[in-house]
């Protein structure tokens, strides 16, 4: 089963933000492959990544994948699989901290 991804609006700053950084330090078809990347691993079956660190500070199930170009991995897509649609919260390297409640707003 096909997921639809929804990305929230923290997601598509952080992704904006990491899009220019590739394209900057690499090249603008390296950033739109690893973009379209993200969005094909993670509509395909969502359910298959683990919990994220941080779950049990949310009161709903945050999941991540962590992807990279080629077997480098960069960043963490945290997310929550709600019916048949995938809802992207958050897109941090892996380097950066957790996400906490405060940052999608929840307190």
């Amino acid at each position: 089963m096909k997921y639809q991804v929804e990305m929230l609006p923290r997601a598509i700053a952080e992704l904006r933000s990491i899009m220019l950084w590739w394209c900057d330090h690499h090249s603008t078809e390296q950033a739109t492959r690893w973009l379209s990347g993200i969005e094909a691993a993670i509509s395909t079956h969502p359910e298959q990544h683990p919990s994220a660190f941080e779950a049990d500070s949310f009161p709903f199930e945050v999941r991540e994948l962590h992807y990279g170009i080629k077997r480098k991995k960069t960043h963490r897509v945290l997310f929550a699989i709600r019916q048949n649609v995938v809802r992207v919260y958050s897109v941090r390297h892996l380097a950066q901290d957790i996400l906490t409640a405060d940052d999608l707003g929840l307190h």
